[in-house]
């Protein structure tokens, strides 16, 4: 679904680790994904959580909608941002 989030994973010989998130599973590290979370408070500190493999799948998933849904200026209901 849209707040799925995937396994930790190490990549690119160790460079990157992160999990996949959301609807099209961008991975944390990415720098689209970076530039959602920096625009939130706390948003950096749960990404380096992440990271570090320091939280669970589900806290993630409950912490998602901060960074990935929002309101539509009109209509009900809400939609994901890019991710």
């Amino acid at each position: 679904g849209s707040l799925a989030v995937g396994d930790w994973v190490r990549a690119d010989g160790g460079t990157n680790q992160g999990r996949a998130l959301g609807k099209y599973q961008y991975m944390s590290y990415r720098e689209e994904v970076v530039e959602i979370f920096s625009q939130k408070k706390g948003g950096l500190d749960l990404l380096k959580r992440i990271e570090q493999d320091s939280i669970s799948a589900s806290e993630i998933q409950r912490q998602l909608p901060t960074y990935f849904l929002q309101k539509p200026k009109s209509g009900s209901g809400s939609r994901i941002l890019g991710i």
